[in-house]
Order: structure tokens, then C-alpha cells, then sequence
């Protein structure tokens, strides 16, 4: 039995042995509902899944904030696959069947929308591929290949075998493949002589049958047609046994005349005079017959000549056959005359919108042939060549300038089309006839470079600057300005100081570009006017200013000791911001980076206050102290917590070094020391040392060896409880005594007393890596109950790395703009190793939530900004590990401007009614308490956090949380774990509370 909720997180589940009934442990951060899934044989198909909901929960929502879209919490059903004609091509009647299909089979499966948005649609590709988009605008796809297939084609298989000239049924050795309705199918057979003989085809196994009599003359042409074979059809010969192509076997005195039907050429010969061919030409015709019948001519016998094709002057064609009769086939079958054009009456036209005749006759036209034609300005005039007579026909039109150019194409023609001009009544060539005349900047449309050229000042540019404006200019219009005609300048490109383009054409008209469409003043960084900030979580200005920062324009921050500080540029006033964070070591180094800057970049100095360059401000040149376990006198071992790879040294009383170690990889220590060199009362010191870093020393003093307690019983004694941590590793076995086995009162004879997990604890799957607490109670010898705990940790197996993971880091180096569209796109925003504590959000200028996610794969931000956004976007991410807990970065919108409101959203409305402020709810917290889902709703688990720190936490943060005083679950009590007399951690030993029993009742 599994349990799993909708961001596909397991969820602890459990079945009473007794009643049966199924409990989940939600957990605060689960994403209702969740799916219970039960495996057993004797179920439907092997198992059930059944829907839990959860308390203020949504299905399809994200409750938990996980930033998963609707797309990732659906795993849509792929239906059985749908038959289709051709697979690349879907017609649409198929696409709907595959739409339907996909729709059926998640019909209970794909989320409601919510109020504004549009229900999931499916989309289907001509190749089957369905898009499915819901209703929060993520997709979902499902490959063509996983929903349609192809109807099995009919063809013909086998190879034809020799008949007897008898009247029983034959095999033929052909067997038709696939024969469906779809696509009938029609089986006919001939002999020689072209008489038709009996053929069926069985409807069982495909085979095709024939039975020849014996009156036939082989071999026998099998025909299949269906519209699925080849040119919808195939043809095989099925010899006949005794019986010889060509020859009469059957005596029915028939010539190879008789028995051939030569077949005519697709293509007629084209000939310049079809009653008088050339030898050439009468060639052409040769060639084509023989190709049309290189399988159909019958073979010569011995001493027969081979099938001759001879060709008269008008095309006709004698076949001669190897027996000597003939066939013929006449010249109008074969031969047609090329098309030609005669211009030889050419008549002027009137400028009407009549159709009239040109005098142009086009003779022998054919479907290559193809008419068009122009007046003077370019327009296109109506054209057409008239079926009876041939004659070329226009309609020029009141408002043509003539005369009309009329083109006829035809491979036949010389260059393959002939030009012929066509008068126009009272126009004359060159003039405008219709006051059409259009000047060059009139008819030109200068593109404007798609790239503003930086300058240093926008309204008095340099030499050099405007020559770079002109080339810009130039190189976005060099297939565009038209050529100079003959006595005339070619196009000149002038820039004013301004930036503005004059361009005058080669007929003197002139078109101009403003100065504003074509220059920007470049980027550059003001840094007169620094000011010191503060050392703490808010965000802060720093004095600097970035004028006319644009796309390019990138922004970081680091300070003394390397690590990132949050920073952005304030797209109203373009000051730098930066947010240094409480542990941060001034000062701070901004750099700002473009291409308009000297070098591509700009460094500055921000002071921090009360901080001093060169000086350890924030202690983080300091190793961390390192926690020592209770030591006692005579032990041998000395052991605790610190930073994973530090140095441990361990010195006695004297200073004397008793032994070295190095912190393993989830942040425990242990050293042997000499026998009998720890006594009551000795100080012991324990130095910790990072790498890089100074040492830091931490010191406990050894106490009295624990025994006997004097007054058992007595429920004021304190009974030391030592808790082991249970070290397994992925794939090995968890049981209960392992468990209640870790808890260990010292002094106290085993079987004295007793351990019991407590109601409602699960054991861990021990599948991956990670930690648990289970709780635990212990009944001590004078029937008194302690609260106490168990951690259990999963490693990974052997040769393994240690189970600890970098920092989360935001790489917002290469950000990029992103388009105002619905599409889910990347902003250039890399999150490096991401957990459960990183979030992300996004807001427009508007304030407008932004929906956005990390994606799982590669750590990129994407936003899917909508239509209606107001750039740029502010985009934050926040976790513990950042710098003041988060990172903002602004990400460039397309087309929009900071400040400027470019989705009409600052467009006064009207109120209507007046509407109260909500009142803020107040929380409630649940019991922690497993629940049951046989109850119905699941409320959320708001269980109070584990005392103990995680083994997944290392470095420095796990020695600090070492440290954290924390309130035990159960007991309430707090415990603070560097504490001689508290739960204290210790990586290979055991986990001790020293505490007074609570009564029973």
C-alpha cells in the first residue's frame, strides 16, 4: 500500500493489523488531495486507487506552493490508438477521433479550471500528436506514435508458380495480403488470347486460385486492383505448365497481334509540324513506344526477329512483331504540335474595364501553358487566352497606364515564355497616363535598424557616431533603396547631430528617420555620490546610479568574502539597491556589466557600517565550535558534532594532544584516547579547525563514571537516557527493535524497563536517503514514563558520497527578456541546487502575481508572463541559504518599459460599491495525530518540529543547529543540545536525556 500526493511526494500511510483501517500522516506540506493506492491480486487489475482529500485543499491547485504547474501534477491516460490512412498526414475527421479519444479517457482525470480560466483543451497535430494545454496554460504532450496507427495496407505477397492446363482449381503462389472494405479489392486473370479465366481469392488465407481449362493458352496475367496496391493495381504472370509466351498453345490461330495491346505514351510528342516529323523527331516518338512497352512486347523465338517500332512522316507508328504480324498506332495518339506564339496582328486596346482582344493568337496551348500580363506601373491587368480561337484577351481597366505587356509561358517557347507589348488607345510608353507616378519616397519604406546605436550624447553626436548611425542605416536597406538611373546620384544617407536620417533618393525625394527611432545614449555608471549601508535583511540604496541601462545591462554584488549579496537596479531611478544580509563581511563590490561600458564593466566600492576592508567583520574567518558528547570518567572514546572535513584535536587537562580526527561527512567525530587518561573533574578541550579558517575550541569537563542510582524508585532520581541513532543503509531492513533497541538507561539492567513506540509512529522506508525522528516512550523501573526519541538515518550505500548537499545559489548572469505571451519561457535565472525550503514568485509592475517555476531539470527560471503583463517582471526567490533569505532580479519584458504602463492598466475606473477589509483569520493549529482516510477529509498535519538536526544539514549550519534550543514534540520541555544535562548529538554514539520520570497518571 502507497500513498502519494499531487506533487507526487510520498505520503506515510499505514493498515491496522486489526480493523484494517488505513491512516495517512498528511504532513504541513503536502499538496492535497492524496491518492491511496492499494496492490493485491485479488483486486480489479491487481490494485485500486482511491482520492483523499485534504482539508482546504484543492485538486489541481497548488496548496503548498510547490510551483508545479497542472501540467506537472497530471500524467494524462493514453487511450487505445486510433487507425488511421497515413500516420504523417491525419485528415480531419481523424484528428477528431483522436481529440475525442484523448478526452474520453481523462474525462475524470483533467483539472476543472478555475473562475477566469479556460477548460483543458486537446489539440492534434497531422502527425497524431496531441497537445493538451490547461487551464493555468501549461502542456502536456503525447507523441503521435503512442495514439494513432496505421490500417493495415493490402498488398501482394508470394511468387507466381507454374499451373497445369486442367479444370481443377490451382494455386498460384500468390496470396493477397490485408483485404478489408475499406478498400476493395478485384482479382481478375486473362490468357493469351485474352480470354478470361475462373480466379478466386480465399477469404481465410488471401491465396489466389485459377483454374485454366484446358483450352487456355498460357501464361495466365493475374490482375489484383485495389487502391491500396501501387497505382491502385499489380500484375503477375502465372506460367502454364507445356505452354510458351508468344507462342499459339491452344491452336486458336491468333497472331502476337492478336495478343498484344501495345500501349500508347502519357505524353504526346511535342513537333514544330505534326504532318512532316524531323528524324529527330520520329526518334522522340520511337523511344517513347518502346519505353511505354519494354515488358509487353513479346520475345523473338529462335530465328525471329526482335519487335520493330518504325515511325511515318506524320508520327504514325507500325509495330512490327517477332511473327511478323503488325500493329499500328496513329499519329494524332502520339504526336501533338508545340505551342508558338503569333504576334503578327498585335491591335491596340481601349482603357476600359472591357475585355478585348490583343491580336496575340497562342496556337496549340496546353496545361504548361500559362498567360499574365502588366501595364507600366507593375499592376497586374486581367488576362486570358480564349479557348475557341486562341486569342489573347485583356481587361485593362479605366486606371491602367499603358501599353500592357502581355507574357505567355510555355516550355515549348524560346527561354520558355515569349514578351509581347500591347498598345493602349491614347497612352504612350514612358508617360503617366493615369497620374500614378509615385515619387521614390513615396514608394519607399526605409527600414529602421533594429538596433539603436549607443552614443555619448544624444543630442550633439560625434563624427565617428554619425558615421556608424549611416552604416547601420545602409546595411538595413541595402536590397531596399532604389538603384540610380542613368545621369542620376545613388541614394544618399545624411545624419544630423541629432541622430536623425535625411535620406534623398536618386529622383531627389527624400524620406527622413527621427533621431529618437535611431540613437541611445549608452549605458554609464554614476558612482559620485556612494553611500555606506547598513549590515542587515533590507534591501538598501547604495547611492549608485546606472544611467540608460538596457537588456544588456547586468548587475552583482559580492563582499569580503566572496559570498553573493542580493542586488538590483530600481527600474524607476536606476539606483542600485543591494539587501547585505546580517552575516555579511563589508565592504560590498558592486559590478556593473554592458557593452557600452570601458571594458564591458564597472566595479564599485559600497561601505558597510561599522565595517572595516581587510578585516573579518562577520567572524567568518572563525572555524565554528565543535559539540563534545558527555564524556566520564575511564571512557576511551570522545565524540560530537562539528563542520563535515574540519580537523578535530583533542587535548587533556595538560594541553596534552590525545588524539585527531577529521569530521565525516555528515558532521560527526569520534577519537580514541589512551586508557585510563580521563578522570572526574579533568577539563578536556576539543579544537576545531575549517579549512582556510582560524581554530575554535570548545571545552567539557569529564564527569563521574554513571552507576547504580542510590534511591530507585524514588521518582525525584534522574535516569540518563542514552538514545542511539539506528544507521541504516538504502535497501537494508528497519524493524521495531531496532528502534526500541536505541534507547539505552544507563545503569538500569536491561529487561528493567521498557520501551514502546508511540501511537501512530510508522517505521521509514529506508528506499532513499534521509533522517526520521520516531517517538518513543520509555516506562522506567519504578513505573514512571519518560518522553524520549529515536533518530533513524539512511546512508547511502558503500563508495557512496556523503549524504550532504551544496548551498543553493542564484546565477542571474545571463538573464534574458522574455515575451508578453501565454508561453511558458526561460529567464536566463539559474537556481543551483535547489530543496524543499526554495521557493519562487513573480510580480509585473502591476503587483500582478506572475505564474512561475524552477524547472526540475535544469534549475532555469520560467515565467509565463500572459498578454496582459506590465514589464518588466520582478522575479524572487527565496530560501535560507541566500543572503538575507532571498534574491530579486528583474527580468526585461519585450517591448515594455520600467515605469511606463504598457498593458493600460493605470486607466481610472469608477468604484462601485463600497467594500469592507477582510478580516485576517486566525490560525488553528491540528492535533498531529495520524488520521485515518476512512474518516473522509485528512486536516493537515501540524506537527511540532523534531528537536533533532537533520543529517542532511552540513557544514556550519549543522554545528549551529546543534546549538538551537528546541522544544521537544511530546514533552514540551525545552532542551538545548549543547547542554551536559539535554539531548545532546553524537555522530557514532548515542543521543542522552538526563530527565525526572513522569507519573503514569
Amino acid at each position: 500500500m502507497t500513498a502519494k500526493d499531487e506533487d507526487g511526494n510520498d505520503v506515510p500511510v499505514t493498515v491496522d493489523p486489526e480493523t484494517g483501517k488505513v491512516s495517512v500522516t498528511p504532513g504541513t506540506k503536502v499538496d492535497g488531495p492524496i491518492t491511496v493506492t492499494v496492490e493485491d491480486k485479488d483486486l480489479p487489475n491487481g490494485k485500486q486507487t482511491f482520492e483523499v482529500p485534504v482539508e482546504g485543499h484543492e485538486k489541481g491547485r497548488d496548496d503548498n506552493n510547490s510551483g508545479k504547474t497542472q501540467a506537472d501534477l497530471t500524467d494524462p491516460t493514453k487511450p487505445a490508438k486510433t487507425e488511421v490512412e497515413d500516420k504523417t498526414n491525419l485528415t480531419p475527421e481523424e484528428k477528431a477521433k483522436v481529440k475525442k479519444a484523448v478526452e474520453d479517457a481523462n474525462k475524470d482525470k483533467f483539472p476543472a479550471p478555475a473562475e477566469g480560466q479556460n477548460p483543458t483543451t486537446v489539440e492534434v497535430g497531422p502527425d497524431g500528436t496531441a497537445t493538451i494545454i490547461y487551464p493555468d496554460g501549461s502542456k502536456d504532450t503525447i507523441p503521435g506514435t503512442d495514439l494513432v496507427v496505421e490500417r493495415p495496407k493490402t498488398t501482394v505477397e508470394g511468387t507466381p508458380k507454374t499451373v497445369k492446363p486442367t479444370n481443377d482449381p490451382q494455386d498460384t503462389g500468390l496470396v493477397v495480403k490485408n483485404k478489408d472494405d475499406k478498400t476493395p479489392t478485384k482479382v481478375t486473370a486473362k490468357d493469351e488470347d485474352g480470354q478470361d479465366v475462373p480466379v478466386t481469392v480465399d477469404p481465410e488465407t488471401g491465396k489466389v486460385s485459377v483454374t485454366p481449362g484446358t483450352k487456355v493458352d498460357g501464361p495466365i496475367t493475374v490482375t489484383v486492383e485495389d487502391k491500396d496496391l501501387p497505382e491502385g493495381k499489380q500484375t503477375f504472370e502465372v506460367p502454364v505448365e507445356g505452354h510458351e509466351k508468344g507462342n499459339d498453345d491452344n491452336n486458336s490461330g491468333k497472331t502476337q497481334a492478336d495478343l498484344t495491346d501495345p500501349t500508347v505514351p502519357a505524353e504526346k510528342t511535342p513537333v514544330a509540324d505534326k504532318n512532316n516529323l524531323t528524324d529527330d523527331e520520329k526518334n522522340t516518338v520511337k523511344k517513347a513506344i518502346e519505353d511505354a512497352n519494354k515488358d509487353k512486347f513479346p520475345a523473338p523465338k529462335e530465328g525471329q526477329s526482335a519487335t520493330k517500332v518504325e515511325i511515318g512522316k506524320d508520327g504514325t507508328a507500325t509495330i512490327t512483331y517477332p511473327d511478323g504480324s503488325k500493329d499500328t498506332i496513329p499519329g494524332t495518339d502520339l504526336v501533338r504540335e508545340k505551342t508558338n506564339v503569333d504576334d503578327s496582328a498585335v491591335k491596340p486596346v481601349k482603357p476600359t474595364g472591357d475585355k478585348q482582344g490583343t491580336g496575340i493568337k497562342v496556337n496549340n496551348k496546353d496545361k504548361d501553358t500559362t498567360v499574365s500580363a502588366k501595364d507600366e506601373d507593375g499592376k497586374d491587368v486581367p488576362v486570358v487566352i480564349n479557348p475557341e480561337t486562341g486569342e489573347v484577351e485583356v481587361t485593362p481597366g479605366t486606371n491602367v497606364d499603358g501599353p500592357i505587356v502581355v507574357t505567355v509561358n510555355d516550355p515549348d517557347l524560346p527561354g520558355g515564355k515569349k514578351e509581347v507589348t500591347v498598345p493602349v488607345e491614347g497612352h504612350e510608353a514612358g508617360r503617366d497616363d493615369n497620374g500614378s507616378d509615385k515619387t521614390q519616397a513615396d514608394l519607399t519604406d526605409p527600414t529602421v535598424p533594429a538596433e539603436k546605436t549607443p552614443v555619448a550624447d544624444k543630442n550633439n553626436l560625434t563624427d565617428d557616431e554619425k558615421a556608424q548611425v549611416k552604416k547601420a542605416i545602409e546595411d538595413a536597406n541595402k536590397d531596399k533603396f532604389p538603384a540610380a538611373k542613368e545621369g542620376q546620384n545613388p541614394t544618399k544617407v545624411e545624419i544630423g547631430k541629432d541622430g536623425t536620417a535625411t535620406i534623398t533618393y536618386p529622383d531627389g525625394s527624400k524620406d527622413t528617420i527621427p533621431g529618437t527611432d535611431l540613437v541611445r545614449e549608452k549605458t554609464n555608471v554614476d558612482d559620485s555620490a556612494v553611500k555606506e549601508v547598513n549590515p542587515t535583511d533590507e534591501k538598501q540604496g547604495t547611492g549608485i546610479k546606472v544611467n540608460n541601462a538596457g537588456k544588456e545591462t547586468k548587475v552583482t554584488a559580492k563582499d569580503e568574502d566572496g559570498k553573493d549579496v542580493s542586488v538590483v537596479i530600481n527600474p524607476e531611478t536606476g539606483e542600485v539597491e543591494v539587501t547585505p544580509g546580517k552575516d555579511v563581511d563589508g565592504p560590498i563590490t558592486v559590478t556593473v556589466t554592458d557593452p557600452d561600458l570601458p571594458g564591458g564593466k564597472q566595479e564599485v566600492t559600497v561601505p558597510v557600517k561599522g565595517h572595516e576592508a581587510g578585516r573579518d567583520d562577520n567572524g567568518s574567518d572563525q572555524s565554528a565550535k565543535p559539540t563534545i558528547e558527555a564524556i566520564h570518567e575511564g571512557d576511551e572514546i570522545v565524540e560530537g558534532n562539528g563542520v563535515p572535513d574540519a580537523k578535530i584535536v583533542v587535548k587533556d587537562k595538560d594541553g596534552n594532544v590525545i588524539g585527531e580526527t577529521t569530521v565525516d561527512g555528515i558532521g560527526n567525530w569520534s577519537v580514541k584516547v589512551p586508557a585510563n587518561k580521563l578522570f572526574a573533574g579533568d577539563k578536556v578541550t576539543v579544537e576545531q579547525t575549517e579549512e582556510g579558517k582560524k581554530p575554535a575550541v570548545e571545552t567539557a569537563t569529564v564527569q563521574k563514571a554513571t552507576g547504580e542510582t542510590t534511591r530507585k524508585g524514588d521518582p525525584a532520581v534522574a535516569y540518563p537516557i542514552e538514545s542511539h541513532p539506528v544507521v541504516k543503509h538504502v535497501g537494508e531492513s528497519l524493524t521495531a527493535d531496532d528502534i526500541t533497541k536505541a534507547i539505552v538507561v544507563v545503569g538500569v539492567p536491561e529487561g528493567s524497563y521498557k520501551v514502546t513506540i508511540n501511537e501512530g509512529q510508522s517505521l521509514p522506508s529506508t528506499d532513499k536517503v534521509g533522517d526520521t525522528i520516531i517517538d518513543v516512550t520509555v516506562t522506567l523501573p519504578d513505573g514512571t514514563t519518560e518522553a524520549a526519541q529515536v533518530w533513524v538515518i539512511v546512508k547511502a550505500k558503500g563508495g557512496a558520497a556523503p549524504d550532504y548537499k551544496k548551498p543553493t545559489t542564484v546565477d542571474d548572469s545571463q538573464v534574458k527578456e522574455v515575451n508578453p505571451t501565454n508561453d511558458q519561457q526561460g529567464t536566463g535565472i539559474k537556481v543551483n541546487n535547489p530543496d524543499k525550503d526554495t521557493k519562487v514568485t513573480a510580480k509585473d509592475e502591476d503587483g500582478k502575481d506572475i505564474p512561475v517555476v524552477i524547472n526540475p531539470t535544469t534549475g532555469e527560471v520560467e515565467v509565463t508572463p500572459g498578454t496582459d503583463v506590465d514589464g518588466p517582471i520582478t522575479v524572487t526567490i527565496t530560501d535560507p541559504e541566500l543572503p538575507g533569505g532571498k534574491k530579486e532580479v528583474v527580468v526585461p519584458v519585450k517591448g515594455h518599459a520600467a515605469g511606463r504602463d504598457d498593458n493600460g492598466s493605470d486607466k481610472v475606473v469608477a468604484p462601485s460599491n463600497t467594500v469592507k477589509p477582510a478580516q485576517p483569520a486566525t490560525p488553528v493549529a491540528k492535533p498531529a495525530a495520524p488520521q485515518k482516510a476512512a474518516q473522509g477529509t485528512v486536516k493537515v498535519d501540524q506537527k511540532a518540529p523534531s528537536a533533532l538536526p537533520k543529517a542532511s544539514q552540513a557544514g556550519q549550519g549543522h554545528a549551529k543547529a546543534a546549538k538551537t534550543k528546541t522544544k521537544l514534540p511530546q514533552t514540551g520541555a525545552l532542551v538545548g543540545l549543547t547542554s551536559g544535562l539535554a539531548l545532546a548529538l553524537v555522530g557514532a554514539g548515542s543521543l542522552l536525556a538526563l530527565g525526572k520520570g513522569k507519573k503514569k497518571d
